[in-house]
Order: structure tokens, then C-alpha cells, then sequence
């Protein structure tokens, strides 16, 4: 069954949501965002536990667990919520996002900086890049996390892609053990390097893997 009461109440330090299933992340994907699944494009709401998802480096992975959250808490707090129109992060549709829903993205200046090209980076520090912009929650909302045997990285919407910590990683301070973290302001310096500039240049990660396997994982434990 999906796990209804997961998230109960916000860990104030480490802003995971802890319940009786132990600690999860307050991030997750919106209700109404396409995930990709064994039998095809399937609302994000719709996966249950042992549902196939395609993941970005490892192939078709089982659904443990799925946690929804509503958001109703939400409505009228702040620039909340992350509007990303079609084609911005190769999404075949107009999407929202979390704003503390980390993305992965290939960027060439992480990769000059950190040696790691692949960054996860929070939604709502994208806003001004590609017509990306954080709005106010204006009605009520679920957050629907995905939970795996490992962290993973889905798709949505055909090209966004998504991550999804495990509970071990939510409930501690690491947030990835695969992909290289930014936090908002790192993140903001990278994609607008000038002062108020709106020039990042970050490039689009087309298709997927060409490698079978956990290739991502495999690269960066060498």
C-alpha cells in the first residue's frame, strides 16, 4: 500500500519529514508529473510499490515504497514552487517543481570547477535560467516521493530528471553518494556567473546513457 502517513511532521533540523516510516525527504515530485514506468508514461500519483521505473543509470528499478504528502501548508508561503516551461530542461510539457526538488543537470562549468560534470542542483535555483521561474503556491498540492533499494534519478516529463534520495540519505546531512550537491548560491553563481547576468550556459543532458548498467555510479567510484 502507499505509505499515506509518511509524512507527518517536519524534522526541523534537517528539513526531512519523519513519520512512522522513519525520516523522508521534504522534496518529492508534484502529483500530475509523467514518470516513466515498464508499461509506459504513468502519472507520478499512480505508482505503487513494486512499480518498474526507468532510471538514468540503472535501468528499470523497483519501487519500494511511495510516500504521498499534501501541501496545503504551502498556499501563500513564498515563491514556492518552480514553473519550467517545455523544452527549458528538455521537458516535453510545461512542469512544476518543488522548490527544494534537486534536478540533475550536466554542467560544463561544474566540471571545470568540481571535476564532476553531473550536479545535483535545487529546483528553485534555476529560477530566471530559460524562462525557469519560482511562483506562489496557489492551490493545494501533493508531493509523491519514490523511494528505491538505492538513490536514484528518474525521469519526468520526458527529460527532467528527477532525484530520489533514499531514506538513509534523507535522514542523514548527505544528500547524494553518486552526484556532486549545489546548494542554491554555488548553483546561482554557476549558471550566472556576471552580477544579475542571465547567461548560464549549461548543457542539456540529450537521450541517455548509451552504457548499460550503472554507468554514472561506476565513473565516479573509480
Amino acid at each position: 500500500m502507499v505509505d499515506q502517513a509518511c509524512f507527518q511532521r517536519r524534522n526541523a533540523s534537517g528539513g526531512a519529514m519523519m513519520g512512522s516510516a522513519g525520516p523522508v525527504s521534504a522534496g518529492g515530485i508534484l502529483a500530475g508529473t509523467m514518470v516513466e514506468t515498464g508499461r509506459g508514461w504513468s502519472p507520478v500519483e499512480d505508482v505503487l510499490p513494486g512499480t518498474m521505473v526507468q532510471t538514468f543509470d540503472g535501468g528499470s528499478r523497483a519501487v519500494r515504497r511511495v510516500c504521498h504528502r499534501p501541501l496545503e501548508h504551502l498556499l501563500g508561503q513564498g515563491m514556492n514552487i518552480v514553473h519550467v516551461p517545455a523544452g527549458a530542461l528538455d521537458n516535453c510539457s510545461d512542469l512544476e517543481l518543488l522548490a527544494e526538488q534537486r534536478v540533475l543537470l550536466d554542467l560544463a562549468e561544474a566540471d571545470s570547477a568540481f571535476g564532476a560534470p553531473l550536479v545535483l542542483v535545487p529546483a528553485g535555483a534555476l529560477d530566471g535560467w530559460r524562462g525557469i521561474r519560482c511562483r506562489e503556491s496557489m492551490q493545494p498540492m501533493t508531493a509523491v516521493s519514490l523511494i528505491f533499494d538505492d538513490e536514484e534519478v528518474v525521469f519526468a516529463n520526458t527529460g527532467v530528471l528527477m532525484h530520489c534520495p533514499t531514506a538513509e540519505l534523507t535522514g542523514s546531512a548527505r544528500i547524494s553518494d553518486f552526484f556532486t550537491p549545489l546548494d542554491f548560491g554555488p548553483c546561482r553563481h554557476l549558471l550566472f556567473p556576471e552580477p544579475g547576468g542571465q547567461d548560464g550556459r549549461v548543457i542539456p543532458l540529450h537521450g541517455r546513457p548509451s552504457a548499460p548498467g550503472r554507468m554514472v555510479r561506476t565513473l565516479l567510484a573509480e
